[in-house]
């Protein structure tokens, strides 16, 4: 599918090697990344509410976040590719930086809510309601993942780009973060334990940690 994205996105994908090249992947890989993430974030979060677990929530917020980001990322790549003006005579290309930066900082905030409502179902746990739809929600998202890992590691390659191989590596530690979530679900409707509330709050550290280390970066 992405091949074919290519052709109609990129037609001069043979030469990679400039900035202009790089632009075109990354604001496709950033396109798509905003609507699977969506598509994610939506199935999550509506299974979350109907099956009660804070953990398949936390992690529909966590594709939230990430299309957030996608979105930010978009943006400031095509901000950045105006050239310099009288007010900003050395380029755009910082604008990069700084939606970069606003996109962390709502990843953190976002991430620190989701431990205190997970702290909440600690406190009052309430068992989750197990169903074969959770499972196929959990588990398509972790497919969709590890396709999203791909597509964005081919990207990487083509254009050298460390802004994708660091794309594809979130993609890999969202489906770890999602696959953990399917775990505790199954444990949960298995044992009678009630570790939802425990697993929500692993994933919504998780979405801290990310959202610091894209800050950081």
């Amino acid at each position: 599918m992405m091949a074919q994205l290519i052709k109609l996105y990129f037609r001069n994908k043979t030469n990679t090697s400039d900035a202009a090249a790089k632009r075109a992947y990354a604001s496709l890989s950033s396109i798509a990344g905003i609507i699977l993430n969506l598509l994610l974030c939506t199935a999550k979060i509506v299974t979350g509410l109907f099956s009660h677990s804070v953990a398949i929530s936390a992690d529909g917020f966590n594709n939230l976040s990430d299309a957030g980001i996608s979105l930010m990322t978009l943006l400031g790549f095509q901000i950045a590719r105006y050239g310099r003006g009288s007010t900003h005579p050395f380029g755009h290309g910082r604008f990069e930086w700084i939606m970069g930066i606003f996109a962390s900082l709502a990843v953190m905030l976002m991430g620190g809510q989701l431990i205190h409502t997970s702290f909440q179902s600690i406190v009052n746990p309430q068992k989750p309601l197990f169903s074969v739809a959770t499972v196929i929600v959990l588990v398509l998202s972790i497919l969709v993942k590890g396709y999203m890992y791909f597509y964005n590691r081919q990207f990487a390659i083509i254009t050298n780009s460390e802004t994708l191989k660091a794309t594809a590596t979130d993609c890999i530690s969202d489906a770890a973060a999602t696959g953990a979530v399917l775990l505790s679900t199954v444990i949960s409707h298995v044992t009678g334990w009630q570790i939802d509330g425990y697993c929500g709050v692993l994933v919504s550290a998780f979405i801290v940690i990310a959202g610091t280390k894209s800050l950081w970066e």
